[in-house]
């Protein structure tokens, strides 16, 4: 059922309608619409697709919300994660750094699941930049 509602979503909110189309008075909804739509696209595998939706989401939320608030970090972190699977780990890292900038401005505790999460990607990516640039002087 969800992927049915996703498949309708994705008719109704093709990418390469211009942006007012998509969000004329900034609904926060079509934006949490395009995550929706890019977490089915992750968990198929397909993360071009998924990385589409969750810029378009990005996008809007940085027209709504200041630039510290959450959703545009948990955004920030959607978008990392794409580019982490598509193994991209340096755009990657510099939107898991943008993350956590965000959160550290919100006063997340380090315990904060969130927080947790996205400190752990970084040291993550960063080992594997590490291990990449090890390769390439061998």
């Amino acid at each position: 059922i969800i992927e049915q509602q996703c498949v309708k979503n994705v008719t109704a909110l093709r990418l390469d309608k211009p942006r007012e189309e998509l969000c004329p008075s900034g609904y926060t909804s079509i934006a949490q619409s395009l995550i929706n739509i890019g977490y089915v696209f992750d968990k198929q595998g397909k993360f071009n697709e998924a990385l589409n939706y969750h810029q378009r989401a990005l996008e809007i939320r940085e027209q709504l919300s200041p630039s510290n608030h959450d959703d545009i970090g948990n955004s920030l972190l959607n978008v990392g994660m794409c580019y982490e699977h598509l193994e991209q780990n340096q755009k990657a890292l510099d939107y898991y750094r943008q993350t956590l900038n965000i959160y550290e401005t919100n006063h997340y505790s380090k315990e904060y699941p969130s927080r947790v999460l996205v400190e752990k990607k970084i040291l993550d990516v960063s080992c594997k930049l590490a291990i990449e640039q090890f390769e390439s002087i061998k």
